[in-house]
Formats: structure tokens, sequence, C-alpha cells
């Protein structure tokens, strides 16, 4: 009993966790939670955006909604964005 409180209390800070790093809906990524994110996901669409860019401006609540969708009928796919201006180097990387 003892052990499945600690591994359900284990489970609940890493949801907490994973929770803080959301942005209605949408994975923030950067270089430190980058890897680990596309590793233990099945599927995701990651947005390399500007916060000054007029497109990504348009495309962020279309995305936030697609995202609570994909959650809401427990899809696999994910939907995840990276602050181009931000994370410089992942940006680079994948010639951003």
């Amino acid at each position: 009993l003892v052990a499945a409180l600690i591994a359900r209390a284990t489970v609940n800070e890493e949801d907490e966790e994973e929770d803080e790093d959301l942005d209605d809906g949408v994975k923030v990524l950067g270089d430190d939670n980058f890897d680990n994110f596309i590793q233990s996901n099945e599927r995701i669409l990651v947005d390399f955006y500007a916060p000054w860019c007029g497109h990504c401006e348009q495309l962020e609540p279309e995305y936030e909604q697609a995202a609570v969708l994909l959650e809401e009928e427990r899809l696999t796919t994910r939907l995840a964005k990276v602050d181009a201006t931000v994370e410089a180097k992942l940006a680079e990387k994948f010639e951003v």
C-alpha cells in the first residue's frame, strides 16, 4: 500500500510538472525538454514560432484549439511549440 501511494504521488508530481509546461493545451518546448518530449510521444507536431510574427499570431488560437480537441479525444498526437527567438539552438538545428 505504501509503495502504491508513493508511486501515485510520483505520477501526480510528474503530471503537475508536465502541466506547468502547457500553454492552452500546447506543450512549450525548449532545449531542456525537447528531446525527452519527442521520445516519449508517438506523434508530435511542433510549431517553431516568433512572438512578433503575424502568421504565427494568426495560427496560435487555431493551434491551441486543435491541441485541446486532440486531448479531449484522447488521441496520441500532441501539439508543441518552440519560441525560435528564445531557443535559437533548436531553431538552428531544424533549420528554422
